[in-house]
């Protein structure tokens, strides 16, 4: 097999837009990167969420325990709300919600006393005083207080229920209307036998969880997204330098294939120059031959004579002819060759 047969290296190498090529090399680890935040913020919610609920069970806990039992006996209707029972736990109430920093609203509840009635089914016993909590300067309806014996349907709340046997608190935020979403801690009232007589109620707004997550939220998202860019950066140097890498790899091949055809045309040219030197030598051998027999002394006719002139010229001529086609090639390589032009 010669040179011009020989497999050369393929020029058909992938260079320019890499990433469009490769996008699972910067997609599929950003879809990790962000799966793996979204479950950090999921485990940082959880942990919240137990933190809140274990801050308004034990919200509820501490105002049980301040709360007497034999003044929620003696409460018994709207008609009680000015007695002292009703203001001395309505004073703990107050006190306890001051305290307690988060806590919306803190109540005392029992189950009602009516015949028939489902253990889901609630009385208010103490309310918080009216307060306008937002400062609009008006008592919305969500800051007013319920009445005693105002019935409360707690099937939705299977917290509250449980409650009544030992504290407790909601898994999450609980739709609660007319009242704003909540997550609630209950806490049993006993009297001296152990008998539970009503519960107190430690509510949180979900607007508080939803403002004190938002900050987590945004700390999670910030570290993602700083991540996310170093990451991108990465990608992106390294297809710049795997581009690189593959261009030079294009152009080696590109200058494979020129030294090829180099080597084919010095080839070439040296078969032309051995066969241009084999038949000039060939010329000169005749001419000189010729001449050599003519100086010799030797004595020939007048036809030998000029039959060995016209060896010589002819030889000569043709040697001439040989010089000037190598002179037309020479300026045909450099480009400077002109045609003439004859009309035929």
């Amino acid at each position: 097999m010669n040179a011009a047969a020989r497999p050369v290296a393929s020029l058909d190498i992938p260079v320019g837009g890499l990433l469009r090529k490769y996008w699972l090399i910067l997609l599929v680890p950003l879809l990790l990167v962000a799966a793996f935040f979204v479950f950090q913020y999921s485990a940082v919610r959880k942990n919240f969420i137990n933190e809140v609920r274990n801050h308004a069970r034990y919200a509820a806990i501490c105002t049980a325990s301040a709360i007497d039992p034999a003044d929620i006996e003696r409460i018994r209707g709207p008609s009680d709300e000015k007695s002292e029972p009703f203001r001395r736990i309505q004073r703990t109430l107050a006190r306890f919600h001051d305290s307690a920093g988060d806590i919306r609203y803190l109540y005392v509840m029992r189950r009602s006393p009516a015949a028939g009635a489902k253990p889901s089914d609630y009385e208010f016993v103490v309310d918080m005083q009216p307060e306008d909590s937002n400062g609009n300067g008006v008592i919305d309806e969500d800051e007013k207080a319920e009445q005693p014996g105002k019935p409360y349907d707690a099937t939705h709340c299977p917290m509250m229920v449980a409650a009544w046997e030992a504290p407790t608190a909601d898994e999450d935020v609980t739709p609660d209307p007319p009242y704003p979403d909540l997550l609630s801690g209950y806490a049993p009232v006993r009297n001296a036998e152990g008998k539970t007589v009503a519960i107190v109620g430690a509510d949180i707004t979900a607007r508080m969880i939803r403002t004190k997550l938002l900050t987590t939220r945004v700390v999670v998202v910030g570290c993602g997204l700083v991540l996310s860019v170093l990451f991108a950066i990465i990608v992106f140097f390294y297809c710049g330098r795997r581009e690189a890498h593959l261009r030079i790899r294009q152009i080696n091949a590109a200058l494979e294939v020129q030294n090829r055809k180099l080597e084919e045309i010095i080839e070439l040219r040296d078969q032309l120059s051995r066969m241009i030197m084999h038949d000039m030598r060939n010329l000169l051998t005749v001419i000189v031959c010729g001449n050599d027999a003519l100086a010799s002394g030797r004595r020939f006719s007048d036809a030998e004579k000029a039959e060995q002139h016209e060896i010589i010229r002819a030889k000569s001529r043709q040697m001439e002819r040989f010089l000037e086609q190598m002179l037309i090639m020479a300026k045909s390589e450099a480009g400077k060759l002109a045609p003439r032009l004859y009309p035929v």
